[in-house]
């Protein structure tokens, strides 16, 4: 079930255990995508999956893809991901998707993934695999260079 006003279902469920779910969801995508406008390393922050497409459900986790120029910096200094909440627990190692390094995080039941790539991700040609994770859904959170928005561009004409 997609919700057409993108607010991740927040306001549809009010009461019970699933709306504080959801509602963490949404204010850790908040604060991702104020970190992101603040910290220098990011270029570009999307929510991939689910979340982007309006149709996560009370176990989604949250799949971010966050671009930069040097994957290494937020990946050896770990220090923002407790910026984003003092309760994060990373869950194991880090984990290797060829052009993307993720790091799985725990925001107490909220789990999030943090998807760390340099600028080839965005950059054409772009792979098949990549096209797919676009295609499946993207929701810019930072982009003010527009790379991300150009990477959707040339993932949906794959499709055809």
């Amino acid at each position: 079930m997609k919700c057409p006003c993108q607010t991740f279902f927040s306001h549809h469920i009010r009461g019970d255990a699933i709306w504080r779910e959801i509602v963490g969801a949404d204010e850790l995508i908040t604060k991702v995508a104020s970190w992101s406008k603040r910290d220098d390393r990011v270029i570009a922050t999307g929510v991939c999956g689910s979340h982007a497409r309006g149709e996560a459900r009370p176990d989604s986790d949250i799949d971010f893809c966050i671009l930069t120029a040097d994957p290494d910096s937020l990946l050896d200094d770990r220090s923002w991901i407790y910026e984003l909440g003092p309760d994060a627990r990373v869950a194991g190692p880090v984990e290797d998707y060829n052009l993307v390094q993720s790091i799985r995080v725990f925001y107490g039941a909220t789990e999030a993934e943090f998807g760390v790539t340099d600028l080839a991700w965005a950059q054409p040609p772009i792979d098949r695999e990549t096209a797919g994770v676009i295609n499946d859904g993207l929701r810019i959170l930072h982009d003010p260079e527009g790379r991300l928005q150009k990477a959707r561009t040339r993932a949906a004409s794959m499709l055809q």
